[in-house]
């Protein structure tokens, strides 16, 4: 690059100041390009994100977590999806998310925070 290397702050700026609704569409667009063979092996799991907390000291308190499905073979992120704390949980999410492997073929292996009595639909 002719400037070098961003620092981490110029990333920082740039992604705090996008559409994150939009971002995150693209990349799921661009991810969906990225070939998924029958039998690839996807975790999936949530994240809270740094520097997202909002009234941490009261019953409001909220922050922003990512859920993603990464591919170990691959090492890609296939599909993200983000949600706030309050609004939604990291189950209902990425129950969203598996209409977009459909007919795939893929082993999904998600932690202990997923298993639950309720069927899922």
């Amino acid at each position: 690059m002719k400037h070098g290397i961003p620092s981490h702050v110029t990333f920082w700026q740039i992604l705090t100041h996008s559409d994150k609704p939009q971002v995150i569409a693209h990349f799921n667009q661009w991810a969906s390009t990225q070939n998924l063979l029958p039998y690839d092996w996807l975790s999936g799991d949530g994240k809270s994100l740094r520097s997202t907390l909002s009234h941490c000291q009261d019953s409001a308190q909220n922050f922003s977590t990512v859920v993603s499905l990464f591919c170990q073979k691959t090492g890609l992120v296939h599909l993200l999806a983000d949600y706030r704390n309050k609004k939604h949980g990291q189950g209902e999410i990425l129950r969203s998310l598996l209409p977009f492997l459909k007919d795939k073929g893929v082993i999904i292996t998600l932690d202990a925070l997923h298993i639950q009595k309720k069927q899922w639909p």
